[in-house]
């Protein structure tokens, strides 16, 4: 049972990250994104500051790559929760995954990763699922635009965190540290030079605590403990996988967003394409490993 726990870790994060959207979209309506994504990431920033001060951790080891991230996550998550405050909950389950296709292109990009076949066909297949849930291009809206953006964000992010936290070993509580404190210090600069504000309606006040908690704070530290067990085609398939569901059964079940045959249809081919996004490049792997166990 032990072995499982990490299996149970990871299951829990892409549960909670997506029923996540739905909850948060509400608070949205009273917080500005900008303001929500400061409190959200410098409060568990703070967290994982302390932790890896407890644990007398160089603060300073891979900073630069620590800056970069943060740069990297800033984008992620302000044009996320501006995405999801003007779209729907369900759309923002579903398109901010694109991200997950979008590595190998941003792999050729930067070290001209080869891009497969495969790849194309989950591309197209998920811009296909993307157009029935949307219900066409008359359907796109700005909130799904900045979904989009989102999702380019999140594949260079994917891509150069998944370099840097295995570089990074036991310093992994640093590298969220800096990186988390990076994006409390754009957003913070960003609202002391515009109209927003950093205050929150004392009535929302503990929604929003325990949301920082549940969805932020408790799922990163679910990674750090579970990430140096699990399978990357498990990570995968649960983020890429899971999460949309679960934020699609959240956002139409529980919230009553609303819904239709083409919608969930297209849901579902996104969903598929992701999975079989996962276990192709599950594949790869395995085979460029035995390809070079044998050159050796």
């Amino acid at each position: 049972m032990t072995k499982q726990f990490p299996k149970i870790a990871i299951l829990a994060v892409a549960i909670l990250w997506g029923s996540s959207f739905a909850f948060q979209k509400g608070l949205l309506e009273v917080i500005d994104p900008i303001t929500f994504t400061f409190y959200n990431f410098f409060v568990v920033g703070v967290l994982f500051l302390l932790y890896a001060i407890f644990h007398k951790r160089n603060l300073f080891y891979r900073w630069r790559e620590g800056i970069l991230l943060g740069v990297l996550i800033t984008g992620t998550e302000v044009a996320q929760m501006i995405g999801l405050h003007l779209s729907s909950a369900a759309n923002t389950s579903f398109i901010s995954n694109v991200g997950m296709l979008l590595i190998p292109y941003v792999g050729f990009m930067l070290y001209r990763h080869k891009v497969t076949k495969m790849d194309t066909f989950t591309i197209i297949g998920a811009a296909m699922g993307m157009y029935l849930l949307l219900g066409g291009i008359k359907g796109v809206g700005v909130g799904d635009i900045f979904l989009l953006i989102s999702a380019c964000f999140m594949a260079f992010y994917f891509l150069l965190s998944e370099r840097y936290e295995g570089e990074a070993g036991g310093y992994m509580s640093v590298l969220c540290a800096q990186q988390f404190l990076i994006v409390g210090l754009l957003t913070g600069v960003y609202i002391l030079f515009t109209q927003i504000t950093f205050s929150v309606a004392s009535q929302v006040l503990p929604t929003f605590a325990w949301q920082i908690f549940v969805f932020t704070a408790l799922p990163y530290a679910l990674i750090q403990w579970s990430s140096k067990y699990a399978n990357e085609m498990m990570v995968t398939m649960y983020d890429g996988v899971v999460e949309p569901l679960v934020g699609g059964l959240v956002a139409w079940g529980l919230f009553y967003e609303h819904v239709t045959p083409l919608k969930v249809m297209g849901a579902l081919i996104m969903v598929i394409c992701f999975g079989i996004s996962a276990i192709y490049s599950e594949r790869q792997i395995l085979l460029s490993k035995k390809v070079i166990s044998k050159k050796k």
